[in-house]
């Protein structure tokens, strides 16, 4: 397998746009010249000396051309100007500009290489974040100007141990500057807060809330539908079409009625202290009797889900009285607090009261009413009273013992 003889770096990380060989009249062997877009840099290929480099400052490299058997450069920059450098250890000027030669006879100086072409400059800033501040006024850090020159491999070499440590900076750097421009966008939206179904603006803010809080943990395709689902409650806020919903508290939404909370089953589970206060844990023993009459069947399946730590927990109702209460959402606490005399008494007042029952809240905004007047209570009672003389007598009767009557009676 073959390997190169040499490696050399731009030291700038961009592609070499150009190579080419140059025959000197100086020299017996070609020179190597390199370009990419920043700079041009004339190696010997022998010693894999840098001899010279050209850095222009006007715009990007895009191509080099030299003239044959000459030291003259000319460069094609992203610029309508383009310069020409005349390097004479690459040969003499060409003859329509000889007069370059007596310009540079008295300049010409002995070969020498660039004190900074291996180093690399960085600020206190790059030298502090690299953890290279060990490294300074040693032979491989040097002050210069406003910072330092470091040896380049020594830049390399430690950059590619913090490149994963930069990468996780950026995107964090990243994800910060995105929550930064999402939450001044909020802040610039001006919403104006409703008069009525305020639950609905502070559902928004909550579920603003809980995306940010999820933003590094969550997976991008349940974020994208939890931001759906808060556009469209936004867009609630500023449809005219619903503005009466937000303006008129008659449209005020009834969280407490049976149509909500029929469309709303999970709010139930909102009530925990109803549950404990209503139904009664099923105990242990009848859990482990239950389990114990499964077949083998049973358990060879639930052998199979071990891996599953939920525990399904039953419960019971107490009684009648406390069903009715749950499912009117309604503690019982302040009413068992009373005592008993206390209960029979209001109990009493309220069956020989004329009030007006209680009013049920229907939809639509309708409302129900139920009493009873007096003489339907006295019509009642008699009814209940002969129905269970009806039922006594034929308890009593001889159809009931299965007795035959007899003909001749």
């Amino acid at each position: 397998m073959s390997s190169p003889l040499r490696v050399k770096d731009h030291m700038y990380g961009s592609p070499i746009l150009n190579i080419k060989w140059h025959q000197t009249l100086n020299s017996s062997e070609p020179k190597l010249i390199t370009a990419d877009k920043h700079i041009v840099r004339v190696w010997d290929p022998n010693t894999g000396n840098n001899m010279t480099s050209i850095e222009p400052d006007n715009g990007s490299i895009n191509d080099v051309c030299i003239f044959p058997n000459s030291g003259l450069m000319l460069l094609a920059l992203d610029n309508s100007q383009i310069p020409a450098h005349f390097i004479p250890a690459l040969g003499p000027a060409p003859k329509w500009c000889s007069h370059l030669d007596n310009l540079t006879e008295e300049m010409e100086e002995k070969q020498e290489n660039t004190l900074y072409d291996d180093y690399k400059f960085l600020t206190e800033e790059e030298i502090e974040r690299l953890g290279l501040s060990e490294y300074k006024n040693s032979d491989a850090v040097r002050a210069h100007l406003h910072g330092y020159v470091i040896r380049y491999d020594l830049y390399k070499k430690q950059r590619a141990k913090l490149h994963i440590a930069d990468y996780e900076t950026l995107q964090k750097g990243m994800m910060a500057k995105k929550l930064a421009d999402l939450r001044k966008s909020r802040i610039t939206q001006v919403v104006k807060i409703p008069k009525a179904n305020r639950q609905l603006l502070d559902d928004i803010r909550t579920a603003e809330e809980e995306i940010d809080a999820d933003v590094e943990n969550a997976s991008k395709s349940s974020i994208r539908k939890k931001h759906v689902k808060l556009e469209l409650k936004k867009s609630l806020l500023t449809d005219k079409r619903f503005e009466p919903m937000f303006q008129n508290k008659d449209y005020e939404i009834d969280v407490n009625s049976k149509e909500y909370q029929a469309i709303h089953p999970q709010l139930a589970t909102k009530e925990p202290h109803l549950i404990e206060e209503h139904f009664e844990s099923v105990s242990e023993d009848e859990e482990e009797q239950d389990a114990g009459s499964s077949d083998a069947s049973a358990e060879s399946d639930s052998d199979n889900d071990t891996h599953n730590p939920k525990r399904i927990r039953l419960y019971e109702v107490k009684d009648g009285r406390h069903a009715e209460a749950f499912l009117n959402s309604v503690s019982l606490g302040n009413e068992e607090a009373v005592p008993i005399g206390d209960r029979v008494a209001a109990l009493e007042r309220k069956q020989n009261s004329r009030a007006l029952d209680k009013v049920k809240y229907g939809p639509g905004g309708s409302r129900e009413i139920s009493f009873n007047p007096r003489s339907s209570r006295r019509r009642t009672e008699e009814d209940e009273h002969s129905e269970e003389e009806q039922k006594d007598y034929k308890r009593r009767s001889v159809q009931s013992l299965g007795l035959k009557q007899n003909k001749a009676e």
